[in-house]
């Protein structure tokens, strides 16, 4: 990786950070506290009322794609540290997942979100999207590379 790539990705992922713990964290308390640990239930909740015209676009929008989109750059950043460091990706995913995990406890207890199943199930597909984007794209590059080389 080029010497501006090793500077420039750790403060673009530090202003990240910093825009997921506004975005997370920013908010003023809800005061009631709702618990969800039946995966896909607010999910099927959203769709059903979609269908009923009983709900926004914009909320379903928001609820399901907001949160895998909120997190893809997790991922994607997940892959570029490992590249960086020339180690495997596991374990900056297994990091990325756990930050996600924390984030959503974090939130909960200071009662500024709810704690639901589906919206960490949600964020993980957006970790998981990015990071394997960035390693598809990594991979597809270097075969390019060797391709054009021979």
């Amino acid at each position: 990786m080029r010497k501006e790539g090793k500077k420039l990705i750790p403060a673009l992922f530090s202003a990240y950070i910093l825009l997921l713990c506004a975005v997370f964290f920013l908010r003023e308390p809800i005061g009631r506290v709702r618990i969800n640990l039946v995966p896909f239930d607010t999910i099927r909740t959203y769709l059903t009322r979609l269908s009923e015209n009983s709900i926004n676009t914009d909320i379903v929008m928001r609820g399901i794609f907001g949160n895998i989109l909120l997190t893809l750059p997790l991922g994607a950043f997940a892959a570029m540290y490992a590249a960086l460091r020339d180690k495997s990706g596991k374990i900056f995913l297994a990091l990325s997942l756990a930050f996600t995990v924390a984030a959503d406890l974090l939130q909960f207890s200071l009662r500024i979100g709810q704690f639901d199943i589906d919206t960490l199930m949600l964020r993980s597909v957006g970790v998981i999207i990015g990071y394997s984007a960035v390693r598809l794209t990594s991979s597809l590059i270097l075969r390019g590379r060797a391709e054009a080389a021979r």
